[in-house]
């Protein structure tokens, strides 16, 4: 995970004024492509593609999948390096956060808290040379 910080704290620390430049058209396009990967990142971590390859069920495995603690810890930790950084850069805002939560509540309260959280700076400092 110490890689993936500095990634991101890189990432943020290059992007750092170049969104208040941009057009009003830009920033929805930012987001869209935000949600896209973040959606893109939940179905790869559900794994509809193993379950069909096994002959289980989609729906079945998608459940067990979705209890896991294991999957309920990634999607912490994603919304926790992602929200503060897109909060940060001023992409964040109540339909993103609305989308990004898909309609559930517990989401929403995630992306919520983290938008709150410390921002990766702090954290990056612990882990990056």
């Amino acid at each position: 995970m110490a890689d993936e910080v500095c990634h991101v704290a890189f990432g943020a620390l290059a992007l750092t004024g170049y969104y208040n430049g941009l057009t009003s058209a830009e920033p929805l396009e930012r987001q869209d492509f935000v949600l896209e990967a973040s959606w893109l990142m939940r179905d790869r971590l559900l794994a509809t593609e193993v379950w069909e390859r096994l002959g289980i069920p989609p729906s079945d495995g998608l459940i067990d999948t979705s209890r896991s603690r294991m999957t309920q810890m990634f999607q912490h930790v994603l919304f926790a390096k992602i929200t503060p950084n897109l909060t940060k850069d001023g992409l964040m805002d109540e339909k993103l956060r609305d989308r990004l939560a898909g309609g559930d509540r517990r989401h929403r309260d995630l992306v919520t808290r983290h938008r709150r959280a410390r921002s990766v700076e702090a954290g990056a400092q612990q882990w990056c040379p």
